[in-house]
């Protein structure tokens, strides 16, 4: 598997929030909340592996999951307007995709899996999620 083409120092800057280490020591995790909602993301940057949980304030259940792999890079977009993280090139996987083994280079063949979108996370002036 490739790694991720990532800065977890971009990630600091654009969440404002610093990471912990998973228990596992396999991914960075980043938490955002406020008074309404809860938003977890993962980043197992050795599998290049993105996963976003989206939860309402006070519950552990999410609402939202999504999980991608990041083929590309992730870039820091910021300017005084708008700031947000790019990902780019990126293939949606499934929940059990550490269980499948096979997986995980064919993800990386474009012949297989052609280019499929590029994902947004924006931070200000507001919280979006963009899918283009």
């Amino acid at each position: 598997m490739r790694e991720l083409n990532w800065s977890k120092h971009d990630f600091v800057e654009c969440l404002g929030d610093l990471y912990e280490i998973s228990p596992y020591d396999n991914a960075y995790c980043f938490n955002l909340k406020n008074d309404f909602f809860s938003l977890e993301i993962n980043v197992a940057d050795c599998f290049s592996v993105i996963a976003i949980f989206a939860s309402a304030a006070g519950s552990e259940i999410p609402i939202f999951s999504l999980q991608f792999i990041v083929r590309d890079k992730v870039c820091f977009i910021s300017d005084k307007k708008i700031s947000y993280l790019l990902f780019k090139d990126c293939v949606l996987v499934t929940n059990d995709f550490y269980s499948v083994q096979d997986y995980e280079e064919k993800v990386f063949d474009q012949d297989k899996f052609p280019k499929y979108l590029d994902f947004e996370l924006h931070t200000f002036p507001k919280l979006q999620l963009k899918f283009s």
